[in-house]
């Protein structure tokens, strides 16, 4: 591995992340308008404010967005202020904090690799070969000689395969979401109070909902097939290109959803259980629609 395949790399990663997240946000901005404008959501959701709720919670509000786009997420969720502009506060801090860390990212791949090896390094000759090249240009060289016929290639070890799919599912990424959480909350001048609160749930969130992806597949599909050096970037194009079809998949079915006489029903009957529980509760004053 050179720094020059670490550079492109990184350039490719931050790339893809720039253009996911500019992506999402305009295929999200007014996309469900016509949604809360429905008489039954509108009471349902202002019966919801009624609800007191804590300062701590209050002061962290956010909008949890569900985007699989991070090398080890991964849904990596990434959390964004209700108050924040996009392309002046949450777009570069994001990116930044992604830059931070993409190296990580790189770097547990390669010893991954290097602790588990896809294919053994022992490999048979069918002459004498000397491996005088660097790291970096070994891949190339090991395929041009498999082609010429003078080694083998190694047959797949499964068992190397399994483990590493496991390791980088649980301890990769939790520590992945772990850092990327607290690098956003530092930035944000978040209270320690505040950063520990959410921690647990945030993180724990983002593992679970990576299992409602297609990203554990992904990262099976690049353990067997992809070399160490370009998977971050590859599961951070998979996930992209996953993340624009659920997009527009929430697009046509939450409405459609919404509208049902299940749905329908249902908020009408929590609407009137929560009237009835906070009949003048609530943060905000609010009224229902037809309480004006």
């Amino acid at each position: 591995m050179t720094r020059s395949e670490l550079q492109r790399a990184g350039i490719s990663y931050i790339t893809i992340i720039a253009i996911s997240m500019v992506v999402f946000h305009e295929a999200g901005r007014n996309a469900y308008d016509h949604v809360w404008e429905d008489p039954v959501l509108k009471n349902f959701t202002t019966a919801l404010n009624r609800m007191p709720i804590n300062k701590t919670a209050a002061d962290n509000s956010t909008l949890i967005t569900l985007l699989h786009i991070s090398d080890n997420a991964t849904v990596g969720t990434v959390y964004k202020e209700n108050a924040e502009h996009f392309y002046r506060s949450y777009f570069p801090r994001n990116l930044f904090v992604y830059g931070l860390l993409f190296p990580l990212s790189y770097y547990w791949q390669i010893y991954l690799e290097r602790f588990f090896p896809a294919r053994p390094r022992s490999i048979e000759t069918n002459e004498k070969v000397e491996f005088n090249v660097n790291e970096g240009q070994e891949e190339e060289v090991v395929k041009r000689w498999i082609a010429q016929g003078k080694i083998k290639r190694a047959s797949v070890s499964w068992w190397n395969t399994f483990v590493k799919w496991v390791l980088d599912l649980t301890v990769g990424r939790l520590w992945f979401y772990s850092l990327g959480y607290l690098m956003d909350k530092f930035i944000m001048w978040k209270t320690v109070e505040v950063i520990l609160g959410r921690f647990k749930s945030a993180v724990l969130l983002q593992l679970f909902s990576s299992f409602l992806s297609i990203t554990p597949f992904t990262s099976l599909i690049g353990f067997v097939i992809i070399p160490a050096t370009k998977r971050v970037v590859f599961r951070a194009a998979v996930n992209t290109v996953e993340g624009v079809f659920v997009e527009y998949f929430y697009r046509v079915a939450i409405p459609w959803v919404v509208h049902t006489d299940f749905a329908q029903k249902a908020m009408i009957n929590a609407t009137e259980v929560l009237v009835e529980t906070y009949p003048r509760g609530g943060i905000n004053g609010t009224h229902l629609l037809d309480e004006l």
